[in-house]
């Protein structure tokens, strides 16, 4: 067993051992958060400049054409009455 001198120079050294452990742990995942975020604001510049160099954001878009129908929409007015027969329409396409 040493002298109480020796006894509190080897807790101190232990200490310090313990907290330079401590500070290098949170250093280790400062740098590691740092480069997840760095990673992904990259990864959303990529796609935003994939994106603007693709036209998605021209702001001179033309509205979209809807096609006309090509044969007329003919809806009865009230039903036959039962028994009775439809004439065929008389407009042709």
């Amino acid at each position: 067993m040493g002298t109480d001198k020796r006894e509190r120079q080897k807790a101190n050294r232990a200490k310090r051992r313990e907290e330079e452990l401590k500070a290098a742990r949170a250093t280790k995942v400062k740098r590691t958060a740092l480069r997840w975020v760095l990673a992904g604001a990259l990864a959303l510049g990529a796609v935003i400049l994939i994106a603007w160099i693709g036209g998605a954001f021209d702001g001179d878009e033309e509205a979209p054409v809807v096609p006309a129908p090509t044969l007329p929409i003919t809806v009865p007015v009230s039903l036959p009455a039962e028994g009775t027969t439809v004439p065929p329409s008389t407009t042709a396409p």
